[in-house]
């Protein structure tokens, strides 16, 4: 069973990298449409006990200095959303970080009854920028990991042309 779980966590690993690079160089292609910096977040470890994205990142990070020589105007940066959670190796600490995004908890302001992933939630929103500002990272990219056969999975937002083409194009590869 411990094979099996290690070689669905490998393989996981490897299709992450595979869709990460397509997706990457889709977005290189945004610095064709015009000169302006491009900004580009990979994200891991949501879920502490996801390990593919956290292994995903570590590969990107020693990729950088190659990504900014060949992609100029695409700033690509890497986060490890939940770092407690994961060397704890839980899921979440006190709460689904995924679940403290809502503009109703991004905007509480009571410190004091906070759990960890809502202060982390609102760290990671002003690290990213807020939506539709300047600095904001234009593409987020969140890896997770199931132990459910679903082989490698995108969800993107069906207002976005772009992301959905860049959906399709990996889903022929």
């Amino acid at each position: 069973l411990a094979q099996a779980i290690l070689g669905q966590e490998l393989a996981a690993v490897l299709a992450a990298i595979g869709v990460l690079r397509m997706l990457l160089c889709t977005a290189a292609l945004l610095q064709l449409a015009d000169s302006v910096g491009h900004r580009v977040v990979v994200v891991g470890a949501t879920h502490g006990n996801e390990y593919s994205g956290a292994y995903v990142l570590k590969q990107l990070a020693s990729k950088n200095a190659k990504l900014a020589t060949s992609f100029p105007s695409l700033a690509v940066e890497t986060l490890v959303a939940n770092p407690r959670a994961l060397r704890a190796n839980r899921r979440f600490i006190d709460d689904d970080l995924n679940r403290q995004f809502t503009a109703n908890r991004l905007l509480a302001r009571d410190a004091a009854e906070d759990c960890y992933e809502a202060r982390r939630a609102r760290e990671i929103d002003k690290q990213l920028g807020p939506k539709g500002e300047h600095a904001s990272a234009e593409w987020c990219i969140d890896l997770h990991t199931t132990t459910a056969n679903m082989g490698c999975t995108l969800i993107v937002n069906s207002y976005c042309r772009l992301a959905l083409l860049m959906a399709a194009f990996c889903a022929e590869r």
